[in-house]
């Protein structure tokens, strides 16, 4: 008898991954759904990634490998995910796994209610009773509005199962790797109809000792201005201006975000942390949106201090994380 045609495409982007990928394909390949197709893509990695990758392969038919130059996970998800051929496309990142009824139930869910993107909780969250957005207009007020363009939620890949769509073809092609689950899912979600939230945990995410959350470099303010940018330019597709204030706050709260790591955080060794508030403060996209920002709100007033005094910004920014650090100790004593 022949083999059934894979549903589902689960596209595993990788990169100095080559002592985690093991452990997530074989939460891949333990999937109570048998009809997978798994794509790694050997993000260019320099350590032996590729070659644990084509290791993998030669151990199950249903995984193919997919080696580029490092181009990172936009690229790396958005190349493998236009070749793909089965009605439904997934994300897993190299460190994470899923549990084994992940992409059964996923689908189930999505083929019972007629939907576009079927979402899932992360393992430790509460399971709550799934929710299914009927229309359009309920998934851009529920979902769209709030969690991609307001920015109050989180916006990733990797708790979702898409229908597969020509519109892949039209996506952009952006450099960035910060912000890439966020400029993939604007574009994913354009054409939504319905949307369903299993509310179910499904997906182990682990995080990464090495994550760039507490690192800044030359690249993160190149990606925060290029995800401004684009967010502007996906705004006619919601129905919206690109002047629309929910840009420009989004981009002054990422702004500002950038600045405490910036305080904080880890920077190249050649790079002063006043060099960085200054380079995230006078980027032409964040200048725009601070003249376009109400005068009032301390963000605003924190990033245009920045720009006039980086220095000085950057000493009140650690000296106010280490305050924080020293109240958090004597109150957990």
């Amino acid at each position: 008898m022949a083999a059934q045609a894979p549903l589902i495409t689960v596209i595993v982007p990788a990169c100095r991954a080559a002592a985690t990928l093991p452990r997530a394909i074989a939460s891949l390949r333990a999937q109570t759904v048998p009809d997978l197709a798994i794509r790694i893509v050997d993000d260019g990695s320099p350590d032996d990634t590729g070659a644990v990758a084509d290791a993998l392969a030669r151990q199950d038919p249903r995984i193919a490998v997919r080696h580029q130059r490092n181009q990172g996970g936009y690229f790396a998800r958005l190349n493998a995910a236009r070749v793909a051929t089965t009605p439904w496309l997934a994300f897993v990142d190299a460190d994470d796994t899923a549990e084994p009824t992940l992409y059964a139930e996923l689908l189930a869910f999505a083929q019972d209610n007629d939907l576009d993107v079927a979402e899932c909780e992360r393992v430790g969250v509460p399971e709550r009773p799934p929710e299914v957005l009927p229309d359009r207009d309920a998934v851009f007020r529920r979902y769209i509005r709030p969690n991609l363009l307001e920015g109050r939620g989180a916006s990733f890949v990797w708790d979702k199962l898409y229908r597969n769509t020509p519109a892949l073809a039209d996506f952009a092609a952006l450099p960035i790797h910060q912000f890439d689950d966020l400029c993939l899912n604007l574009q994913f979600l354009r054409g939504v109809r319905r949307l369903g939230l299993l509310h179910r945990p499904l997906y182990r995410y682990d995080v990464n000792p090495g994550s760039s959350v507490r690192r800044l470099t030359p690249r993160h303010v190149r990606d925060l201005r290029n995800a401004i940018a684009f967010r502007r330019t996906v705004a006619p597709a919601y129905g919206l201006a690109p002047d629309d204030p929910l840009f420009d706050a989004w981009a002054l709260k990422n702004a500002r975000n950038f600045l405490v790591v910036a305080a904080t955080g880890t920077l190249p060794a050649d790079w002063s942390r006043a060099d960085a508030a200054r380079a995230i403060t006078t980027a032409p996209e964040v200048q725009d949106a601070l003249r376009r920002a109400p005068r009032g709100t301390p963000c605003r007033r924190l990033l245009a201090l920045a720009a006039r005094h980086p220095a000085l910004v950057i000493l009140f920014l650690s000296l106010a994380a280490r305050l924080r650090r020293l109240l958090s100790r004597r109150h957990s004593k």
